[in-house]
């Protein structure tokens, strides 16, 4: 049964990143890979991109009389934007997503040769690779919607009425040639958008739940020292191994979350400002006009905020588990040397970095809360300006 649990943990672990691999390497981004180089995926992803938001620009210059029109083509821009900045946030730090991941299978290695964390650690993460199915049948879902949903209304309701408004330039939407020349065109994109998000936000899934699992883990290595500590006959050899187990996972993992950090402050800045430019316009689109596909957008920008401030939170919270753990350390019958260590870790602990705003906020369910009340905010001043 235990030798049942360790491959299930093991496995659980190589799946989890392996999901993340297989799809950022369809669209020419496999960071994860130490000998990637970018290749002819990775132009023809940054061209898809790149053109896409040639076309916003042109489709925006052309609403820019009409405030209503204009905000309705401006929330698919934010969209672009995440991509396009994780492209290039994937092309100039590569190396930055290959460490995360090293540092990842460092702490879990340490961890998961300790039969007893196998079925801990193996929970946490099968969790994650559920979530991870959850998001491609998500993202699936909604690219063939989008996909099949214009040609369906043309052949059923014979009108010609395309799912993303945006519109190529020079082309006449109105006419057969330039609806099929502007389908094509999005189903380039739709495909292109589907694997970068659904690989962003695996990838993002991969480096912060299995958190979880190493909080989870290191309580019951806390609670096994402690064992060890109270035992009439102590075996001083194996709290000297126990010790600096700890110490090496928790350093490690401090490393990993300042390194987690340091390469998603700008990004979930950009994130969030995105999302909230984006429901502000959906939401004033939605009381101004009738466009069905601002209600798809802001599902897709609450959802986005949603699941990101619920990762930044994992680490928030198993942050105060962790230092809750090593509290609950028999310090006082600790010998000399590591009791002296543990005041230093104590403290390293305090200070452990989690994911930021821009290290304006952490990412976690307050900012979730604060970021709806600015959009409420800004939401009722627009409406009341445009009355």
């Amino acid at each position: 049964m235990v030798k049942e649990s360790e491959v299930s943990a093991a496995t659980e672990f190589t799946i989890m990143f392996h999901n993340t691999s297989r799809t950022v390497n369809l669209i020419g981004f496999n960071v994860l890979n130490a000998e990637w180089r970018p290749n002819w995926r990775t132009a023809l992803t940054f061209f898809v991109i790149a053109g896409s938001l040639f076309i916003l620009g042109c489709t925006l210059r052309g609403r820019t009389s009409n405030i209503i029109e204009f905000f309705q083509v401006l929330p698919f821009g934010m969209l672009q934007v995440q991509g396009m900045h994780k492209i290039i946030v994937r092309i100039a730090r590569p190396q930055d997503y290959y460490n995360l991941y090293v540092k990842s299978k460092e702490i879990f290695e340490l961890l998961n040769e300790n039969k007893n964390n196998n079925l801990v650690l193996y929970k946490s993460l099968k969790i994650a690779t559920n979530l991870q199915k959850l998001m491609y049948a998500m993202y699936l879902t909604t690219v063939i919607f989008l996909d099949v949903m214009p040609i369906c209304v043309w052949m059923i309701l014979g009108e010609r009425i395309l799912a993303v408004p945006l519109f190529m330039p020079l082309v006449d939407e109105t006419t057969v040639e330039g609806f099929v020349a502007n389908y094509v065109s999005h189903l380039m994109m739709l495909l292109i958008a589907a694997c970068g998000f659904v690989s962003i936000d695996c990838m993002f899934l991969a480096f912060v739940i299995p958190i979880a699992a190493y909080a989870n883990a290191i309580e019951g290595e806390v609670q096994q020292l402690n064992d060890l500590l109270e035992q009439p006959k102590r075996d001083e050899k194996k709290i000297e191994e126990k010790c600096n187990l700890l110490y090496k996972v928790h350093q490690t993992l401090l490393e990993y979350e300042s390194l987690l950090e340091d390469h998603n402050n700008i990004v979930m800045l950009l994130k969030v400002a995105s999302i909230i430019l984006g429901m502000i316009t959906n939401i004033i689109v939605i009381f101004k006009s009738s466009f069905p596909q601002a209600y798809f957008l802001i599902t897709i920008f609450f959802v986005q905020l949603t699941q990101y401030c619920l990762m930044g939170t994992v680490v928030t919270v198993k942050n105060e588990q962790m230092l809750k753990h090593l509290y609950n350390i028999n310090w006082h019958l600790l010998p000399p040397k590591h009791a002296k260590h543990l005041v230093l870790i104590l403290h390293q602990a305090q200070n452990a970095s989690s994911v930021t705003i821009g290290r304006f906020a952490e990412l976690n369910v307050e900012s979730y809360v604060s970021v709806l009340k600015t959009i409420y905010t800004y939401v009722m001043m627009l409406a009341t300006f445009m009355e």
